[in-house]
């Protein structure tokens, strides 16, 4: 075979692969909520790269071995930078790396357990708590006591690596020596940006106040929302009574109280008095938990096992698609469709102005937080800009203690680093900035001038 043959069969080749990128592009995302940069990236950049390809095939052989030369240089630095980010994650999901930890050095370690795994919607569009004791249901708010607990692993800035934290007693992710004293000063409620996912405990949202006031409790969940926080205060807060409960709201929890307000069960925490005697029940609870999660386990394994080829086919599509790159310089495929948002404002002011009079009947303060999301602060959604408004319009008009830290976020150099990437948690110092923005308002309240 001459150097221009060769030539000729390497431009084929590349316009091949040029002209797959978009087909395998959209059948990983089906084309619902591509992006207009991942059309230009995905789609129309390899399009115009397959048809120079092929219009170099007419060209003079040296104009066409400059072209070949060129292009497989440009192509081969792309995906040795892809390799190069994707060499740094595990590829294993929780399943099979929570075997190799249990059979290596922790046999009893568990999974992270989120709380609305237990819930699940009927025919009849009412969510009920699938796990229950004697017949009678019930709805954990958190995850498995006293176990190491795997929390997960983020592709992001941070490289961290599979985290893994020892839940406390009632199976939040507190060293369980804050259990000792019987009352708090502060306690944290929120979802998993307020849990510390992701990040090590000392790294979290909650580590600027616990070094400064050491009885604090994080009473936060990965995947909670608004009513399992008012349900998290009802059942372990009011035993604190803590000076001050810091209320943590993330965009998508408003979302999540669509699913909440539909259970009956969670309802049950807007009347006073109602509770499910979680703190009571604790060895209950964790035998209903550990057998929950051994099944869950199980059938994650199982599945794991027998998606060999799935498995291949999924790596070489993230590699054809640069997902690890593209996810290090936020260049999403898909964003998150605004229509998927349906929040509601009203639900949302009955459950703060409940969980403010919880609060207020012991004594304490609710301090409510605004966390930025990346949509609204980096994006400029609209519906993620219309999520923030309202949220912090309800909280003031219950005359609470909002903090919005978005704006400290904006004030940032490069406040686009402060998430692992676009769809990821904070980084360590994207919740250090959040943390401290807390911690100033808690010591205006208890320290005033």
């Amino acid at each position: 075979m001459t150097a221009d043959q060769m030539t000729r069969w390497v431009l084929r080749v590349a316009a091949a692969i040029a002209m797959a990128v978009p087909l395998v592009s959209l059948a990983k995302t089906g084309g619902a909520g591509i992006t207009m940069t991942a059309v230009v990236v995905m789609v129309a950049l390899p399009l115009t790269i397959a048809a120079l390809c092929l219009a170099a095939l007419w060209l003079a052989p040296s104009a066409r071995l400059a072209i070949a030369v060129t292009g497989m240089a440009a192509v081969s630095g792309v995906y040795l930078a892809e390799i190069y980010v994707a060499s740094g994650f595990d590829k294993r999901q929780v399943a099979p790396y929570l075997r190799d930890l249990r059979q290596q050095s922790v046999p009893d370690a568990v999974a992270a357990m989120f709380p609305t795994d237990f819930l699940k919607r009927d025919g009849n569009n009412v969510v009920h708590a699938i796990v229950d004791a004697g017949g009678r249901p019930v709805q954990p708010l958190s995850g498995i006591p006293d176990r190491i607990t795997v929390q997960c692993i983020e592709d992001g800035r941070d490289v961290l690596g599979w985290v893994r934290e020892k839940h406390d007693r009632y199976g939040f992710n507190n060293p369980d020596s804050v259990w000792q004293q019987s009352r708090a000063d502060i306690v944290f409620v929120g979802d998993s940006f307020t849990h510390s996912e992701c990040v090590p405990r000392e790294r979290g949202l909650v580590a600027a106040t616990r070094n400064r006031f050491p009885l604090t409790v994080n009473l936060s969940a990965s995947g909670n929302g608004p009513l399992s926080e008012l349900g998290a205060l009802t059942e372990y807060g009011v035993a604190l009574r803590p000076k001050i409960a810091v209320w943590v709201f993330y965009e998508n929890d408003v979302v999540d109280l669509g699913l909440e307000m539909s259970s009956p069960l969670l309802r049950g925490y807007l009347t006073p008095g109602y509770t499910q005697n979680l703190v009571g029940r604790r060895d209950e609870i964790r035998g209903l938990l550990e057998a929950f999660h051994e099944r869950q386990f199980s059938e994650a394994l199982a599945k794991w096992d027998e998606g060999g080829l799935h498995r291949f086919t999924t790596l070489a599509a993230d590699l054809a698609l640069l997902r690890h790159l593209r996810r290090r310089i936020d260049l999403p495929l898909t964003h998150e469709a605004d229509q998927e948002k349906q929040p509601s404002f009203d639900d949302l002011a009955t459950v703060l102005g409940a969980a403010s009079e919880r609060v207020a009947g012991w004594g304490g303060k609710l301090i409510f937080v605004y966390l930025p999301s990346y949509d609204g602060l980096i994006r400029r959604h609209r519906a993620s800009l219309e999520i923030q408004t309202r949220v912090l319009d309800v909280a003031r008009r219950l005359g609470l203690t909002a903090i919005d830290v978005s704006d400290v976020f904006a004030r940032q150099p490069s406040p686009s680093i402060l998430w692992q990437c676009e769809r990821c948690h904070y980084t360590g110092a994207g919740f250090a900035i959040a943390g401290a923005e807390i911690l100033r308002a808690i010591d205006a309240i208890l320290t005033p001038s």
